[in-house]
């Protein structure tokens, strides 16, 4: 909990307002560019784990091809990516780092 709260005060000085909630995972909104991103921080044994959610917003008749695109991605880079084609939510999760050759990475 004490990195937490380093970690949330190094924010503050950035102009950055993180909370820490009953789980003990710090959360904070900030944007990239355009698009605005959730970060959690939680804080394991042997670990500091960063997950950022980046909302992707598909219209209904492009789904199918995005869906796609990410069952394609998930075999290039052994990445486990979720999607629910009606509602639209994707998701994606790492699974190890794989080494792909450049043009299976092209494709995306």
């Amino acid at each position: 909990m004490e990195l937490l709260k380093r970690i949330q005060e190094l924010l503050r000085t950035k102009d950055v307002t993180a909370e820490i909630d009953k789980d003990g995972e710090l959360s904070f909104l900030t944007r990239t560019g355009p698009i605005s991103v959730r970060i959690r921080i939680s804080v394991r044994e042997k670990a500091i784990i960063v997950c950022s959610f980046i909302p992707i917003f598909v219209p209904v008749q492009r789904r199918a091809p995005v869906v796609l695109g990410c069952d394609y991605a998930q075999t290039i880079h052994r990445t486990l990516f979720t999607s629910d084609v009606h509602c639209g939510v994707c998701g994606v999760t790492a699974d190890g780092d794989a080494e792909r050759p450049e043009h299976d990475l092209c494709h995306l």
